[in-house]
């Protein structure tokens, strides 16, 4: 757990090969089990910073002549994990975002103690129906509850896809003085949502005295799961709170959503896809064509002209092993959206007829389509994911890594679609 400060799992499920953490299977697993009279050796006790107790919180009557500070809310998962240094592999893409909070859904509130047992009347965060890039904005906090405000000066979506920023946090004054804050967050689409939070972050800051909060681990915490970046200043006005954090959600998955923006917005940026892999298919038994041994720039000829076509994971005529290549990023998709894999002339000499196929993946993302009839002729063959998103289509990556495709003879008449790969 990246929460931890110090110390982590007691036994590690990855190994780290240039640069890159990656699975290990069970035999390369090692325990060691020490007698009670035994000193465990090779134990770092964990530590983690998600509570500061303290005698007396700071509390607040009104804002006059506190020190305000502020958060930025950070609400994005990157993904994906560099190449290994594997030519055949698609390369970094830690830094692209798969999913947001969505701002048809997410809500926050934020509270500070007004008195030793009673918070202050929440402060709403959340864009309006009409305008979702509101919510990534820099919002200016009320002392008397309410809706908060975009700050005056700044305008809507400013902070950019995945960031707000929120303005008006009051903090002690005092040098060591704890103040202790909630945030919480809400699904806005159900009735009375403002009374119902789903999940609530408890967060304690410690003054400096000189209008500013400590980031050093123990004077500054969140529980929850949610963790604050780390900073090389040892106070400031302002620090990043992360309630994603990784590869995880410490909020409901519902709220979130992949790639807030359309379209180009996402799908003109980052690494392409791999290929898709070309092959006969007899049931739901897939056979992959000789010939594929490369995630980015495979080829393949095909004696039938019926073919299917699936995942990098399906690629079991690789010279490469296929599972070296799935611990990376594929052209495995997200739970159940839709793959659309199309095949276009090689160049303008070349006979045959450009065509398309469409499948959906299943929960795991991996992918299979029917058999196509492919009329003869040399193709250029590429995938997209989309899914439909208020009746629009929505795509989710960049067009994938191209499969040269040699398609000649015949073959029979292709059967009933067979669905996703279980």
């Amino acid at each position: 757990m990246s929460q931890f400060a110090v110390g982590g799992p007691l036994i590690n499920l990855f190994e780290t090969v240039n640069g890159v953490n990656q699975n290990v299977s069970a035999s390369q697993i090692t325990l060691k089990v020490f007698g009670d009279a035994e000193l465990p050796t090779g134990y770092t006790e964990p530590k983690i910073y998600d509570y500061i107790a303290s005698d007396s919180y700071s509390t607040f009557s009104s804002f006059d002549g506190v020190p305000l500070v502020n958060f930025v809310v950070s609400l994005g998962i990157p993904a994906g994990t560099p190449n290994g240094g594997d030519a055949n592999v698609g390369a970094n893409r830690l830094s692209e975002t798969s999913w947001f909070a969505d701002p048809s859904k997410f809500a926050l509130s934020y509270e500070y103690l007004k008195d030793s047992s009673n918070w202050s009347t929440p402060t709403f965060v959340y864009a309006e129906s009409n305008d979702p890039t509101q919510l990534w904005s820099q919002w200016t906090l009320n002392p008397n509850g309410g809706d908060a405000a975009i700050t005056s000066g700044t305008q809507a979506g400013q902070q950019g896809v995945g960031s707000l920023l929120l303005n008006n946090i009051p903090i002690s004054a005092t040098v060591g003085g704890v103040t202790w804050h909630r945030i919480s967050v809400y699904d806005k689409t159900v009735a009375n949502w403002q009374s119902a939070p789903l999940k609530s972050f408890n967060v304690y800051t410690t003054s400096d005295g000189n209008g500013q909060f400590y980031f050093q681990d123990g004077k500054l915490a969140v529980d929850g799961g949610a963790v604050f970046s780390v900073s090389s200043e040892a106070s400031g006005v302002s620090s990043t709170l992360n309630l994603l954090v990784g590869a995880g959600a410490f909020i409901d998955p519902e709220l979130l959503q992949a790639f807030a923006k359309p379209g180009a917005d996402f799908a003109t940026s980052g690494t392409a896809p791999s290929a898709p892999v070309a092959g006969s298919l007899s049931g739901q038994e897939f056979t992959a064509e000789a010939g594929q041994d490369s995630m980015l720039t495979p080829s393949a000829s095909a004696k039938v002209n019926n073919l299917a076509f699936a995942w990098t994971g399906q690629d079991l005529s690789a010279s490469t092993s296929t599972s070296d290549w799935v611990k990376y990023y594929t052209n495995k998709v997200s739970a159940e959206h839709t793959v659309k894999v199309t095949w276009s002339l090689f160049s303008g000499k070349n006979h045959g007829t450009n065509g398309s196929i469409e499948t959906i993946a299943d929960i795991d993302g991996k992918w299979l389509t029917d058999l196509a009839r492919i009329t003869p002729g040399k193709y250029n063959v590429n995938m997209i994911e989309y899914e439909m998103v208020n009746g629009v289509p929505v795509q989710f990556a960049q067009v994938s890594s191209t499969l040269v495709l040699l398609v000649g003879g015949s073959g029979p008449t292709p059967g009933p679609t067979p669905g996703p790969t279980p």
